[in-house]
């Protein structure tokens, strides 16, 4: 499976600090980091890489998953 690592830009600091309540800070996840949660879930190998950079230096990432075994 080839999807996105991230489905925003990096968040601004503080966006998902420890002193955010939880359910804000999971919604906040929730939206940002939707492709990876599968993998984290299952167990399934994946990796991201940092294989291209946006129009302010930012890394982009892609991820790259498979099934068990």
């Amino acid at each position: 499976v080839l999807s996105p690592t991230l489905a925003q830009r990096p968040p601004a600091i503080g966006m998902l600090s420890p002193t955010v309540d939880f359910e804000t800070k999971r919604e906040r996840l929730r939206h940002f980091v939707p492709f990876t949660a599968a993998f984290n879930a299952s167990g399934c190998p994946a990796i991201s890489l940092p294989l291209a950079r946006d129009e302010h230096q930012l890394p982009i990432g892609v991820q790259f998953g498979a099934d068990l075994g």
